[in-house]
């Protein structure tokens, strides 16, 4: 069915969206928290709902329609679900809309944060946990957010014409219209997420050191060609990211 939505994999914090059953279907003591094969999303396509993009953070998914409006479920202790207060702690087992958030064209799940790009004037906002500065709220603290807000640009809340945003673990980045890259949050200066990646962490903002950016900051450089070349699209990984670019 076009535009329908099939998820699988492991179920635990409703990440998969089937509902409730989806951790009980064999019963209490005999629970299976794992769907082996693609299952559909029940409660979108009964919605009559076409999705167009599907997104997967850590612990959280997301989705959005062919009118524009974000779809979220999954785990929702550290606000990445963007539900406002009385749901900060809450974990939803089927997609909902993410509250006053309205029509965006683009969409990141990361580890413990979500962004999205306003449809119409291409701002973006962030939501969900701030632990080093992914949020691009430019304020220094560990700052959740319940809700969908502005990140700023050049210490001006707003920052018009973004096209694409992506979530790593603890940073994200964004690519303008004109082919501007932007990137901010984590980048390994206040230590490692746990042992094993002591070894991986540091540089994935790409701004030439280690240090935390709170806020959206552009990205020069590509080898010495950045004045001829422009972003197209990025990525982001645990702590790395990848970016798309073409000759202006």
């Amino acid at each position: 069915e076009e535009g329908a939505v099939y998820s699988w994999g492991v179920s635990k914090e409703g990440v998969l969206g089937h509902g409730r059953e989806e951790a009980w279907r064999w019963g209490f003591f005999f629970r299976d928290t794992v769907e082996a094969a693609p299952r559909l999303v029940r409660a979108l396509a009964d919605s009559g709902r076409r999705v167009v993009s599907v997104h997967a953070g850590h612990m959280h998914s997301a989705c959005v329609d062919d009118a524009g409006m974000c779809h979220i479920w999954g785990d929702g202790r550290n606000n990445q679900l963007g539900q406002g207060a009385d749901s900060a702690a809450t974990n939803f087992t089927v997609p909902k809309l993410v509250p006053g958030l309205g029509r965006v064209s683009a969409l990141a799940c990361g580890g413990l944060h979500s962004l999205a790009v306003q449809y119409h004037a291409g701002l973006v906002v962030a939501w969900g946990a701030n632990q080093g500065g992914e949020l691009g709220y430019g304020v220094e603290q560990d700052q959740r957010s319940n809700t969908p807000r502005l990140c700023k640009l050049d210490g001006k809340t707003g920052g018009t014409g973004f096209v694409q945003v992506s979530a790593g673990w603890k940073h994200s980045a964004a690519v303008t219209q004109n082919g501007k890259l932007y990137t901010w949050g984590w980048s390994g200066s206040v230590g490692q997420h746990y042992g094993d990646d002591a070894a991986t962490s540091g540089g994935q903002l790409g701004l030439g050191n280690d240090l935390d950016w709170w806020e959206p900051t552009a990205v020069g450089g590509f080898g010495g060609y950045g004045a001829r070349l422009s972003a197209v699209d990025v990525s982001c990984g645990f702590n790395h990211t990848v970016v798309l670019v073409e000759e202006k």
